[in-house]
């Protein structure tokens, strides 16, 4: 009788059923987790829409946690019955947008504004079609006034396409969080009326939104209009994230350092208006995360004139190289490893980011130069558009830094885009199977590892894969692990390699090798690689190591020759 007459109270108190689905609320999404994460926050999602049907009690709290964190504002608008995905007419513009049949009604708008009321943080997809401007001028109309679509919002991702100004209706003074991406839509607006619409959102956000903000992160590719934001004047920010060109001076890099409570930096320097060799009085005393954008030399210049003491993240995206006819980039490649070598101990997380074509010295100096990093937890390498052989990570190199940094979690060698390229495929330098071993050895407790290359995993028929008899049962805890394959090494070798692997690292997370729409997503350079996974899924099947699967699949054999 007890045990009833507290279930009882327990469903009707909102309190404690409010504090039970929070435990089911879904965080914000990430673009970069793993399969299993993704698919673990879609159930989750599935599983509070399931408990707002069961009754009344549940319905409530569980719709609350659910729209908390909301994807899409499209999500959100198709509550009202009126929203429909329509069609562009060619040949003036072609695509999709959603728009708005009519208004909507009363008892329409009564019901969007329960669910409205329930949202704290709406993101943005980048698949998601625009609205029309006709659709937000409906909903101008039902909120009235300088009311804001969404009162209690407190992170927001909007982008701004002007002329159209409807996403203002997204702004509050309630928010916190803000990343606001400016675009302009050449085809359908004079530079004028575009530039006309940006001031006035530039105007509501300096004198409303951005002085309660604790995080503000801007994008542009109109430096005309950003750059009319006076950020050096945000000293109240604990986050400031600036995706445009900035010509950075003294002024307001002192001001930037000054900031008494700032967290997270992220900056495209365009030019660093400072004397050579220029240091700076002491600050960022509170800075842990910093992000760079810009030409090597001058990253290496700001870290020069700043040295922030207490930095634990650091990434570094080069977006361009001096071109030299004498010596090439032997200047950018010596400023990149100056900067490591200069740049504080506390560095648990280091991401190297080429956004073009890396040139020929290579990754390998990058590496040793972070070798003194002693602490990193995190390092990461991604390479846009490599040249060979600067995308290899040498055999040589890779037994140098074998006993680097003992705790870390995540190393990642990352090409997005190579050209096959016989000499790439058949080279004599790619690390070997023994040395993967040794750093597996050396580091029990990493959970990430991607590496370009790995010799004998390749077509090549002179350097064969070693036999698996002689892969130790090492018994790793790794949990992901990807190796490029630009061609397709035979079913023999693959077979080969998935089981050296599944002796290496038994326990790697094959959630996406489960469902066919990741190997029809997966980048070429892993593609075969995603056949790799696919073998070694197989094997876990037939030792009767059944995984729960979210869905039902069939294994694409034919894929591995089978």
């Amino acid at each position: 009788m007890q045990t009833t007459h507290a279930s009882s109270f327990a469903l009707g108190s909102p309190e404690i059923l409010a504090e039970i689905f929070s435990f089911l609320a879904p965080g914000p999404p990430d673009e970069e987790a793993l399969y299993a994460v993704k698919r673990a926050r879609k159930e989750l999602q599935a599983t509070l829409a399931r408990a707002a049907r069961v009754c009344r009690a549940f319905s409530v709290p569980a719709l609350s946690a659910l729209w908390r964190v909301t994807d899409s504002i499209v999500l959100l608008l198709s509550v009202l019955p009126s929203v429909i995905l329509k069609a562009r007419l060619p040949p003036r513009d072609v695509g999709f947008y959603y728009g708005m049949t009519r208004d909507a009604t009363d008892a329409e708008w009564i019901r969007f504004q329960e669910y409205a009321m329930r949202v704290r943080h709406l993101h943005a997809r980048r698949e998601d079609p625009p609205i029309s401007p006709t659709a937000w001028t409906f909903l101008a109309r039902r909120c009235g006034g300088n009311r804001a679509l969404l009162p209690l919002l407190r992170t927001l991702e909007v982008k701004f396409v002007a002329p159209d100004a409807g996403p203002i209706l997204l702004l509050s003074t309630n928010l916190r969080h803000l990343s606001i991406d400016f675009r302009a839509e050449p085809t359908t607006s004079s530079a004028a009326e575009a530039g006309a619409v940006n001031n006035v959102i530039i105007e509501l956000l300096m004198q409303d939104i951005i002085p309660s903000l604790l995080a503000l992160r801007v994008r542009s590719d109109n430096v005309a209009v950003t750059g009319k934001i006076p950020y050096s004047t945000f000293a109240h920010l604990h986050v400031l994230e600036v995706a445009q060109p900035l010509v950075v001076d003294r002024d307001m890099l002192g001001a930037l350092m000054a900031f008494p409570h700032l967290l997270r930096l992220v900056m495209l320097v365009e030019r660093l208006s400072l004397p050579e060799g220029v240091r700076l009085s002491p600050g960022f005393a509170t800075l842990r995360e910093l992000e760079l954008i810009g030409h090597p030399q001058e990253l290496q210049r700001f870290i020069h004139a700043t040295t922030p003491p207490s930095i634990q993240s650091l990434a570094l995206t080069i977006r361009s190289w001096t071109i030299d006819p004498i010596d090439e980039t032997s200047g950018d490649i010596l400023a990149i490893e100056t900067l490591l070598r200069s740049v504080t101990r506390a560095v648990r997380r280091l991401k190297l980011s080429f956004a073009t074509w890396i040139p020929p010295q290579g990754i390998d100096g990058f590496l040793l130069a972070a070798i003194e990093l002693n602490d990193l937890t995190h390092l990461a390498i991604n390479v846009e558009e490599p040249s060979f052989p600067s995308c290899v990570l040498f055999e040589d190199t890779f037994r140098d830094v074998v006993a680097a940094w003992p705790n870390l979690v995540e190393l990642t060698i990352d090409i997005l885009r190579l050209s096959p390229d016989p000499d790439v495929i058949s080279t004599d330098t790619f690390p070997t199977l023994q040395a993967l071993i040794l750093f597996l050895q050396h580091h029990p407790g990493l959970e990430t590892l991607v590496l370009p290359f790995l010799d004998g995993v390749t077509s090549d028929l002179r350097r064969p894969f070693p036999e698996v008899d002689a892969v130790p049962l090492l018994g790793h805890g790794l949990k992901t692990l990807r190796i490029s394959l630009v061609d397709d090494v035979g079913l023999p070798k693959l077979t080969a390699v998935a089981m050296a692997v599944d002796r290496l690292a038994p326990n790697l997370d094959l959630s996406a090798a489960q469902h066919q729409v990741w190997i029809h997503r997966c980048p070429r350079e892993y593609s075969h690689w995603a056949d790799v996974e696919q073998v070694l899924f197989l094997l876990r099947t037939t030792r009767g190591e059944r995984r729960t699967i979210w869905k039902p699949f069939s294994l694409n054999l034919s894929r591995v020759g089978l």
